[in-house]
């Protein structure tokens, strides 16, 4: 990719986990069953995403190169 690109991957993968803990610190702090319900719907939703995008990235996947008697 682009070293922009990489850059970008770069700050998502800091900023991404950073804001999910604080929002589940901020749900696990409040003594709501609404901030709990949130949460768990928040992450059914990241659940979701996540298993589209890995069976999306799996469909998309090739072998590696030096493999020619793997088969599957």
């Amino acid at each position: 990719g682009l070293p922009g690109q990489k850059a970008a991957y770069l700050v998502c993968a800091l900023i991404v986990p950073v804001l999910c803990h604080g929002f589940y610190d901020f749900c696990a702090s409040v003594d709501s069953v609404y901030a709990t319900i949130t949460f768990l719907a928040f992450l059914f939703v990241i659940m979701f995403v996540a298993m589209r995008l890995v069976r999306h990235m799996a469909a998309m996947a090739h072998p590696i190169g030096g493999m020619s008697g793997y088969t599957e």
